[in-house]
């Protein structure tokens, strides 16, 4: 046995000599990023089914008598290949996926010099700009067909009649970015017809150009992406003949924009009625065209009604940066006549919206993005909120920032006119519009949870001072009256009291008494009002702070909550009706101070992030394991780079269910903490300390 052991060894270290500079693996050859010109032998490699060429200096194609009888992946992308010359791969009778992008290569390779087994070709990224007499004989079986950034003209001297006939098995072509120089304004429909098992079309955008008749044939077409080249809007016809698509694609590329090289962004509008010609359409993606703006948006939402539409993205379109913007109740009203499930309105300077403006949204909606815009806690937050009774997710994460690609797109912001412009004749129409809010928000205020909450001018006096601490000089001595959807369903009333003390509330020590659990008497000011279902709510990186005071949130839905990344730095509270939340992040703040009943609420709480904080100082004052004493369900505990120097020894004595505790990149000299009730503990990570030995903890251990 120990001799059979030596010989294989033996053999691997051979193997693997004879492999250099390459690495060989049983099933695989890397040779990527090795710079080298010329293709070793491996032909006898006979388990070998995948040899990666890609990035070196390769300027011919391989000779088959080199490679492997049974390999099914054969990349040879980013090398210096010009041309098929008298090369063949014909005789690689499993090879299954060739990779021929980013090299040099002005026509395309002919049937015959590639093998009948290929499903899956890519020549992306050449200079190609014929297709030859036979490009497609030979490979009747391709599934895959990747021509994307060449050379080719949308004419019918280039897509001649025959061209797809082989192609019959086709179900994904990527022939974009290649319509530069095209004179005549044509899709050769008559071509793309054979195309009947094609899924999947990526295809340019031509002025003047539609979609003929032909295109009717791709009965099975699903996903349809246009790069614009340079197309100032669509027309209402554009989409006629392909109304069988589930998903449509017209974001604009993410390619460095310059003044010379507008690429396409400049989409400007999509004449009404165009998209309501896809009423299968699912899926829709408008972003990162800079100049379509909100009132580009309008014709959209006023079509989507029309379609089946599940997932809207109107990301990036407007400036990156400059003049903020307003949504208009118009804007989105349409969409409630629709069952959309997730919106992404992402980077839009947005920073208002109008009153009740969220009433508009359906129902049926399930995550709502707007990331990188310029939202502040505000009524928007409040007004119409209770109507959005389906919505899971709200990610409002990275307010009044900018991404650093945005300045490559800084001439397009001189905007000025076209903003105002836009904004006059939005307004001119909200003014005739203003009955119809009032009608409509009368008939939503039906809505129980709707209805408790502005029944009286008090309540709204709360409501309206959501975001800031209230105007204690309004509301001293009096008493308001709180419905929540939970207590309404349960008949409780609850009596909220303020009392002068407030306006003198100092952060540490708090002067009210420990509560014995999340219940309010005469220190609640603040209330949170979130969508009745809310389950998760991230707002990370937007500079909130500096206080989490005492607080109820309006519904016990929340399971997730990360605000990571704020300025927060005292933990005040308590937080209280939030009984179901799982996970809470507040790492990456500016924390110093936590009050011990700050965590009393999150009763069911199972990972806890703070670590990236300053708690140094305070966590010495939770002798008594006070700090989590309601934390029996906790199962991750990060602490990690906090500066902590010492740890009570009682610290972690209700968390009995703690698995991973991360105390690492810390200043700890010494281990006094108790641990032995930790019974589920799997991992104690305390590297990065100043630890240099404890004999407690070799003990416990």
């Amino acid at each position: 046995m120990q001799y059979l052991v030596i010989v294989l060894m033996i053999f691997a270290y051979s193997e693997a000599k004879s492999c250099n500079p390459c690495r060989c693996y049983r099933t695989k050859i890397d040779c990527s990023h090795k710079n080298i010109s010329w293709i070793p032998n491996f032909s006898y490699f006979e388990s070998v089914r995948y040899i990666d060429f890609s990035f070196n200096q390769i300027t011919y194609i391989p000779d088959t008598k080199n490679l492997p009888s049974n390999i099914y992946l054969l990349d040879l992308s980013f090398n210096q290949i010009h041309d098929f010359g008298n090369g063949s791969l014909s005789d690689m009778k499993r090879l299954k996926y060739l990779n021929l992008s980013c090299n040099g290569l002005h026509s395309m390779p002919q049937g015959f010099q590639l093998p009948s087994s290929l499903s899956h070709l890519n020549v992306s990224s050449n200079l190609i700009h014929t297709f030859g007499k036979y490009p497609f004989e030979n490979i009747q079986y391709l599934q895959s067909l990747d021509l994307y950034n060449n050379h080719f003209e949308y004419n019918r001297r280039i897509f001649y009649n025959g061209l797809f006939e082989n192609l019959r098995r086709l179900k994904y072509l990527d022939i974009g970015k290649n319509s530069i120089g095209t004179k005549e304004p044509i899709y050769p429909d008559e071509i793309f017809c054979h195309l009947k098992s094609l899924q999947t079309l990526k295809i340019d955008s031509i002025p003047g150009a539609s979609f003929g008749k032909g295109f009717r044939n791709l009965t099975k077409l699903r996903l349809l992406r246009i790069y614009n080249m340079g197309l100032a809007g669509y027309s209402s016809d554009y989409f006629e003949n392909v109304s069988q698509i589930t998903s449509l694609d017209l974001s604009c590329s993410l390619t460095p924009v310059t003044p010379s090289n507008e690429q396409g962004c400049y989409l400007r509008r999509i004449e009404k009625g165009a998209i309501a010609k896809l009423q299968k359409l699912k899926y829709l993606d408008i972003s990162h065209n800079l100049k379509l703006g909100f009132c580009g948006l309008k014709n959209i939402t006023h079509d989507l009604t029309k379609t089946q539409i599940k997932v809207l993205k109107a990301r990036k379109i407007t400036c990156p940066y400059g003049y903020s913007t307003v949504l208009f109740a118009k804007d989105i009203k349409p969409l409630n006549k629709t069952r959309i499930r997730e919106i992404y309105m992402d980077q839009n300077r947005l920073e208002m919206l109008e009153d009740f403006a969220a009433s508009y949204l359906p129902t049926s909606l399930r995550l709502l993005s707007l990331t990188y815009n310029r939202l502040r806690l505000g009524k928007y937050k409040t007004h119409g909120i209770f109507n959005l009774t389906g919505i899971h997710s709200l990610i409002l994460n990275y307010q009044d920032q900018i991404t650093m690609d945005d300045f490559s797109h800084w001439f397009v912001c001189d905007d000025f006119e076209e903003t105002l412009e836009c904004l006059s004749n939005r307004i001119n129409v909200e003014r005739n519009f203003d009955s119809d809010i009032e009608q409509s928000n009368d008939a939503k205020c039906e809505n129980s949870n709707f209805k408790a909450m502005h029944s009286s001018s008090r309540v709204n006096t709360l409501i309206n001072s959501f975001g800031t601490v209230m105007n204690f000089s309004q509301i001293k001595n009096q008493t308001i009256e709180f419905k929540s959807q939970d207590y309404l369903q349960n008949h409780h009333k609850w009596s909220l009291s303020f009392s002068k003390n407030h306006g003198n509330i100092k952060y540490w020590p708090y002067p009210f008494p420990r509560p014995e659990n999340c219940t309010f008497g005469d220190d609640l000011f603040y209330i949170s009002i979130i969508p009745p279902n809310l389950k998760r709510v991230e707002f990370q990186h937007s500079g909130l702070g500096d206080t989490v005071v005492p607080q109820f949130v309006s519904n016990d839905t929340l399971e997730e909550i990360i605000v990571s990344g704020n300025i927060y730095q005292y933990l005040l509270g308590p937080v209280c009706n939030v009984s179901k939340v799982k996970v809470l992040d507040l790492s990456g703040n500016s924390f110093v101070n936590i009050s011990s009943y700050f965590f009393i609420g999150f009763i069911g709480l199972e990972k806890l992030y703070i670590q990236d904080n300053i708690l140094s100082k305070v966590v010495m004052k939770f002798d008594n394991g006070e700090l989590f004493s309601s934390q029996s369900k906790l199962k991750l505990l990060n602490i990690s780079s906090n500066r902590l120097f010492e740890l009570p020894e009682k610290l972690l004595q209700h968390t009995i269910n703690l698995q991973v505790l991360d105390l690492s990149h810390n200043l700890l000299t010494d281990w006094n903490l108790t641990t032995v009730h930790l019974l589920k503990i799997k991992l104690i990570d305390l590297s990065f300390n100043q630890i240099t030995f404890s004999q407690r903890m070799a003990c416990e251990s």
